[in-house]
């Protein structure tokens, strides 16, 4: 055998060994626009958000939202006061996304005022923002 033809059949070794090392990711983003939810209450932007939030209480099915979150960080419960499931788009099609509302106590946590409600999208468990109660 040839010095080229060795050389050729080592890359070709060593293509063949790389590509099946390979794993394939694929990444989707999903925009999900909370402000069709309710159309009486504007979204606010709220602060010192966890990047999620634990789930106390489990929801019914896994279409719905929680009913009982907390904050273990700030020491807070999130109470669900309403709920809606929209639809989502993505690279997918079509998917459906709980939103719920909930009661922040202690009140006047992420920015909120007395009577708001934390906004969170119940398949990632992180907040939206904030909207009146």
């Amino acid at each position: 055998m040839t010095r080229s033809r060795r050389y050729a059949a080592a890359a070709l070794v060593l293509l063949v060994f790389c590509t099946s090392c390979m794993r394939t990711v694929t990444l989707s983003t999903v925009d999900v626009t909370p402000s069709s939810t309710t159309s009486e209450a504007p979204l606010r932007s709220a602060t010192n958000l966890p990047t999620s939030f634990t789930i106390v209480k489990a929801a019914p099915s896994a279409a719905e939202c929680p009913p009982l979150l907390a904050d273990s960080l700030y020491r807070t419960t999130l109470s669900l006061r309403r709920s809606v499931v929209v639809p989502v788009q993505d690279a997918n099609g079509v998917h459906h996304r709980a939103i719920g509302d909930y009661a922040i106590d202690p009140p006047l946590r992420y920015g909120a005022g007395p009577d708001d409600l934390l906004r969170v999208d119940c398949a990632r468990m992180r907040a939206i923002g904030i909207v009146a109660s």
